[in-house]
């Protein structure tokens, strides 16, 4: 009879357990028109470094507070037209020849795991460096990338709401860099610019979240 009661008592206990952990997820996803967010690209080529950027990044995810390896579900994605590298004709010869963005006009990660993550949970006011297990895609070609990743978590607050741009809510600030090899996604270095264009592209992302957003 003891036995049945401890067995009840364990089975209890887990599925409160596994309630509260439910209860700690959170869909985030980013302001329209955030002008604060930006992902940027760095191409450290031996005649030139080029540098472009854009805030036309949309994203969502159902993070986990208490238990961040269980979340598993999400998706960022860029509009590449809009990439401004400071240059017009170079926007355009980049949009045309190299990122053939009228065939493929937006790159994407979606999500799928962390296959890591510094802390098991996260707290108001804390941040925690994990590595996110997703498929990138960009130029009609998906491969699988391990992206190290920091994610800052915050209760509304006036210091959210201003990262926010006004919007309401809890806070997610995601913050990424990986490197993108050009042949690994079929994206030829046209002649022109051989010299001018690095085969390995590093791309940053800094995304604010909110949860509060239908």
């Amino acid at each position: 009879m003891h036995r049945i009661f401890r067995n009840l008592a364990i089975l209890m206990v887990l599925i409160v357990s596994g309630t509260m952990a439910r209860a700690e997820v959170k869909t985030f996803k980013t302001v329209p028109n955030d002008g604060k967010n930006v992902v940027q690209f760095e191409s450290d080529a031996p005649i030139e470094k080029i540098l472009g950027h854009t805030s036309s990044v949309t994203g969502s995810i159902d993070l986990n507070l208490a238990d961040i390896t269980a979340t598993v579900s999400g998706k960022f994605e860029v509009d590449l037209n809009t990439l401004d590298t400071g240059i017009g004709m170079r926007n355009d010869h980049m949009r045309d020849n190299f990122l053939e963005t009228a065939k493929y006009p937006t790159a994407s990660f979606v999500f799928k795991r962390f296959i890591s993550s510094e802390k098991s949970s996260l707290k108001p006011g804390e941040t925690t460096k994990a590595v996110a297990e997703g498929e990138f895609s960009i130029h009609g070609v998906t491969k699988t990338y391990q992206i190290p990743v920091a994610l800052f978590y915050d209760q509304t607050n006036e210091a959210a709401a201003s990262r926010l741009g006004g919007a309401k809510g809890d806070l997610l600030v995601v913050n990424a860099e990986f490197i993108v090899k050009l042949a690994d996604h079929n994206i030829e270095r046209p002649q022109m610019l051989f010299l001018k264009l690095a085969e390995e592209q590093m791309i940053s992302v800094n995304a604010a979240m909110t949860d509060l957003l239908p």
